[in-house]
Parts: C-alpha cells; sequence; structure tokens
C-alpha cells in the first residue's frame, strides 16, 4: 500500500508542475506605433514584430524563427520576433512549459501585438489520494502544433533575403564617368545599369586613324593638342545569392567611347581607331547591410576598353 501511494505521490506532485499558467490574452495594438516608429531588424534586414508580454520576468521565450531582441522593462517584457512567426514556447522556472502556443494572428513586421499570461492554481496534490480518482492534467503539446512548426522550418529554409537596391555607380578608366544601378535581389534577381561621362560632340562627318589621316582625303591636317571623347554604357543581367547579404552579377549590354581631335581650321574629326564601341559585359558583386549597399565590378566594351566601376546607395 505504501509503495502505491509513493507512486500516486510522484504522478500527482509532476502534474502540478508539468504547466501552472496560462494565456489569457493576446492581441494586435492598432495604436501603438513602436515598431513601426523604431523598428528592429533581422538577420535579414527585415522589420521585426513587436509583442508586449504582460507577465513575470522569469518566462522564457523561444520560436521557430527564433527572438531577436528582448528588453525587460518595469511592468511588461518587449518581445522583437521575425515577421511570419506563428507559434512560441513559453517556459516558467517554476510554472513549467507551454510548448509551440499557436498564435492567433500570423505576426506581421513593424506591427504591435499584446500577450498577457497568468498563474493558475496550483492544484494540491495530497487531497487527491485520498480518493479513489486520479485526476490528470492535460499535456499542452499536440500533433497539429509539431507539424506546423515543421512547416515554419521548412519555409524558414527555402526562404531567402529579397531587396531593392538603388545605388549611385562611377567607372574609373580611360575617362571618369556616372551614373545609376537599379536591382531586385532575391535568390536569383535581376539589374539594370547605365553610366556616361554626359559629354556631347558635334562632329563635322569626318573619321581619320590613329595617325590622323583622313580616309576622305587621304591627308593628315594639323590638329589641335587638346581632344575630346564622348563615353556612354548600358546594360542588364541577373544577381545570384552567393551568401546572406552577397550577390554576384553579371550582364550585357552596349556601349561606345569616341574619340575627336579638332583641326587647326576648327573641323572635328572623330579619330575610328582610338574609338570603341560594340558589346558591352558587365561583371561584379553587391553587398547590402540593412539599409546601406555598395557595389562593386568590372565593365567592358568590346572586350577592348576595361574598367573599374564602383556604386553606394540603399537597400529596401
Amino acid at each position: 500500500m505504501r509503495k502505491w501511494f509513493f507512486i500516486l505521490l510522484c504522478i500527482c506532485s509532476t502534474a502540478v508542475w508539468a504547466q501552472d499558467f496560462r494565456v489569457t490574452s493576446f492581441s494586435l495594438l492598432e495604436s501603438d506605433l513602436t515598431a513601426r516608429v523604431d523598428p528592429v531588424l533581422d538577420l535579414n534586414g527585415d522589420a521585426c514584430a513587436l509583442v508586449r508580454v504582460m507577465a513575470d520576468k522569469r518566462f522564457e521565450f523561444s520560436g521557430p524563427l527564433g527572438i531577436v531582441k528582448r528588453e525587460d522593462k518595469t511592468a511588461e517584457i518587449l518581445l522583437y520576433v521575425p515577421a511570419g512567426t506563428k507559434a512560441l514556447t513559453i517556459s516558467h522556472p517554476r510554472w513549467g512549459m507551454l510548448r509551440n502556443y499557436m498564435l492567433p494572428l500570423v505576426l506581421e513586421g513593424r506591427r504591435t501585438y499584446e500577450l498577457v499570461l497568468r498563474p493558475t492554481a496550483v492544484v494540491e496534490a495530497v487531497p487527491e489520494l485520498m480518493t479513489d480518482t486520479l485526476i490528470e492534467r492535460p499535456v499542452v503539446e499536440s500533433m497539429e502544433a509539431e507539424l506546423v512548426t515543421k512547416e515554419i522550418q521548412i519555409k524558414q529554409r527555402k526562404s531567402y533575403p529579397t531587396h531593392w537596391v538603388f545605388m549611385a555607380q562611377s567607372s574609373i578608366g580611360k575617362t571618369f564617368s556616372s551614373g545609376a544601378m537599379i536591382a531586385y535581389l532575391h535568390r536569383v534577381g535581376f539589374y539594370g545599369s547605365f553610366l556616361s561621362n554626359w559629354a556631347s560632340v558635334k562632329s563635322d562627318g569626318l573619321e581619320c586613324d590613329k595617325n590622323g589621316t583622313l580616309y576622305s582625303t587621304n591627308t593628315t591636317p594639323y590638329y589641335k593638342t587638346t581632344s575630346k571623347q564622348t563615353f556612354y554604357i548600358i546594360d542588364a543581367g541577373a544577381t545570384l545569392l552567393l551568401a546572406r547579404g552577397f550577390w554576384a552579377y553579371g550582364g550585357a549590354g552596349y556601349g561606345a567611347r569616341q574619340k575627336y581631335w579638332e583641326t587647326i581650321d576648327g573641323q572635328v574629326v572623330k579619330n575610328k581607331d582610338l574609338s570603341t564601341e560594340g558589346l558591352a559585359l558587365s561583371l561584379g558583386t553587391i553587398l547590402t547591410y540593412r539599409q546601406f549597399s555598395a557595389q562593386v565590378g568590372l565593365k567592358s566594351i568590346a572586350l577592348k576598353d576595361i574598367m573599374l566601376t564602383a556604386g553606394i546607395g540603399i537597400s529596401l
């Protein structure tokens, strides 16, 4: 008889400590702009959701997508969690654990929610032993919660960071040029770029070789020591995610660099041998960190005119 009494006492004591708290409410705080005005970003650079927890400071929290930041305030706990969080595991050193609590709402970035936790009345174990019926406490763990958690983990592995990037760009080569690049960054994305020295030259329709000999008359006039040139290159292509916040890009387009000499008579002659135009190729890398983005790469025109490019801008 003493043996069975001891077994029942252990079972009931375990039941008492299994979980002695409950979620009394969970709601969206429409008027709370804390998460929107002062956002906290996750590892992907996306804004988190804020959960204001009204509970004892000894509570601990975890989730399939992790907890980005926790702040203990005077009367509440501030949890910043990634957008898309659907469940939380809540534990307390004395009151037990609530595993995979399914939130009534899928959390959205830059929005604030309130979670209220309250302890339940502790069940006295010894008086229950005086009866013939053993009261069993429900176990807060279901097959549905486990399946949802696995689904969230699978989606997390399959998700990739997504950014729109806008950058001011410049190149260093035979001439200095400037322009812009726009890119949509995903696992596989795309970009477009334009560079120019923003110069305009009005030609008289004459052309010469590298020695200055005119093709039309086969004569070599005298030239001024100064020269002019125009340059532009436009290209587009694909981007590929290499690591978190780091992409490679490559593409093709068209470019031209026109060199002009001016005779002492004031005629503007295009130096065909010193000019380059045709297929433009581009290759480089893009780095993003929060709202910051940068780019370094190489461009070429007809595989002859090669230049180094660099850019800096914003990431959305």
